[in-house]
């Protein structure tokens, strides 16, 4: 029930930021990209804020740190992708876009990075485990995955004028972050 209510709220904050703050589509689709992260990083680090006794479970149980982080992962996807595809189908109604394969390509791509972002705030979830809401670790992690995925958007279309890096950038830290994460909750004690 929680996690319906944090789900609504950053819904409810992708609405009112699409309607006051977003005066065209890519400034949705980012904004877009960024509460879906937020999203995520709700839905992701509930399995720690769970306390250290429920992941030591997991550790203990053969193979059940990898399937907790698969479960997460799927979770994480499942919630992200059509959240996504929503903010992107109300963009092109509201901005009077045409659903072509341009439009079509730049959200699939979006889905993509959306999906590493997704792999970002579980990876950093397991590495940095926040045991409480109201933990210092917990705020840390929404600033560092802010951080991360402002990084990854900007510092290849920005700084370095190679726009097409955004995705593998996006997923090498993701991925790093996912076997950081792993490698914490199995040698955790």
């Amino acid at each position: 029930m929680e996690n319906l209510s944090q789900i609504g709220y950053i819904l409810g904050l992708v609405v009112v930021m699409n309607f006051t703050f977003v005066d065209d589509a890519s400034g949705a689709q980012m904004m877009g990209l960024l509460m879906s992260t937020m999203m995520a990083l709700f839905l992701c680090s509930e399995a720690t804020i769970r306390g250290k006794e429920a992941l030591f479970i997991y550790r203990k149980t053969p193979g059940g740190v990898p399937r907790l982080m698969k479960a997460k992962l799927l979770q994480a996807w499942l919630l992200v992708v059509p959240v996504m595809v929503a903010i992107w189908g109300f963009s092109a109604l509201r901005f009077n876009l045409v659903f072509s394969v341009p439009f079509l390509i730049e959200m699939g791509k979006a889905l993509l990075i959306a999906m590493a972002n997704s792999t970002i705030t579980l990876g950093l979830s397991f590495a940095n485990p926040a045991y409480h809401q109201k933990s210092a670790a917990y705020m840390i992690n929404i600033q560092i995955v802010a951080f991360i995925v402002l990084g990854t958007m900007i510092l290849p279309d920005i700084v370095l004028d190679m726009p097409w890096l955004q995705m593998p950038l996006a997923w090498a830290v993701g991925l790093v972050l996912l076997y950081t994460g792993y490698r914490k909750l199995s040698n955790m004690e």
